[in-house]
């Protein structure tokens, strides 16, 4: 899929605050997460503040995550954020909306 480093470059404050926005995301605004064959698709409730709050996310985590793909479009109902990577990048991908936070310990 890409031949970019699988590398975050964000520091660790950095990561744990990333980790608490998007926490606080699924709080606001999380349907549901299912696995993909290449990542994640999350569906998220169809509001404008939890669209701009996931734009801010996907623009956030494209600069620190260059080896991530984000699509971000509405099935009608609800917004879905479509992540994706190589394989290598699957624990990445799992972290984001992962249902049980003690999982990024």
């Amino acid at each position: 899929m890409s031949d970019r480093p699988i590398a975050c470059t964000l520091t660790a404050d950095g990561m744990t605050a990333r980790l608490a926005l998007i926490d606080a995301l699924a709080g606001d605004g999380l349907l549901d997460r299912t696995p993909t064959e290449t990542g994640l698709r999350v569906r998220l409730r169809d509001t404008p503040e939890v669209e701009q709050r996931t734009r801010e996310l996907i623009a956030a985590e494209s600069a620190c995550c260059a080896f991530l793909d984000f699509d971000l479009h509405r099935d009608g109902t609800a917004l879905i954020l479509e992540i994706s990577g190589p394989r290598d990048a699957r624990p990445v991908i799992d972290l984001f909306f992962a249902p049980d936070a003690t999982m990024r310990g």
